[in-house]
């Protein structure tokens, strides 16, 4: 070899392509990473959101027998309460924002005028 100029660009060169490799699948994993931090965080929100709204609707129906449900907005989520059947009564609410939606139902007996709650639930 009579010239060996050049010949420390071809390592460097593939030096430089690993660590560029290796910056953007960090990069990329550190996105889809927030991505995931985001949708569960949303979930949460919609699932606590549902058991306020569910709370909210038992304080709501002690205080109004003929209580049959609502609707509100409750952190930024379109929320649902229904009041269906007859002893046991159904509450359903449900809290969403259009991309998901969380649900929880509880059954409700009324015994001498005092009000059970039981089997509070997610729904899928």
């Amino acid at each position: 070899m009579k010239n060996p100029r050049g010949q420390a660009l071809i390592p460097l060169l593939i030096v430089l392509v690993i660590a560029i490799s290796l910056a953007t699948l960090a990069i990329e994993l550190s996105i889809n990473n927030m991505i995931i931090d985001r949708s569960f965080m949303n979930g949460l929100t919609g699932y606590y959101s549902a058991e306020s709204v569910l709370e909210d609707s038992f304080l709501r129906w002690l205080r109004n027998p003929n209580y049959s449900g609502d609707t509100m907005m409750v952190n930024g989520l379109d929320c649902t309460s229904q009041v269906t059947g007859s002893s046991p009564w159904l509450v359903q609410v449900s809290c969403g924002d259009g991309r998901f939606v969380r649900k929880i139902s509880a059954e409700v007996n009324w015994v001498d005028g005092e009000m059970t709650v039981s089997n509070v639930m997610e729904l899928i």
